[in-house]
């Protein structure tokens, strides 16, 4: 099984209410997400390795274009 790396991160709604705050992998950030979702609470996740990634994608872009 491959390492799966957990970084701290916070799952918040639309409008910037912490609802977890904790050193997760993604994996577990995708389970949460879902789980909230079916109890109808829309999460976004801050700090997980995918979400840094898709803000430096947004900033590269915006500094190119």
């Amino acid at each position: 099984m491959a390492k799966q790396f957990k970084t701290t991160t916070i799952l918040a709604d639309s409008e910037g209410k912490g609802w977890v705050e904790a050193q997760l992998s993604e994996a577990q950030v995708k389970r949460l997400i879902r789980a909230y979702k079916r109890a109808g609470v829309s999460l976004t996740a801050y700090g997980s390795p995918n979400q840094v990634l898709e803000q430096v994608k947004e900033l590269s872009e915006a500094l190119a274009g």
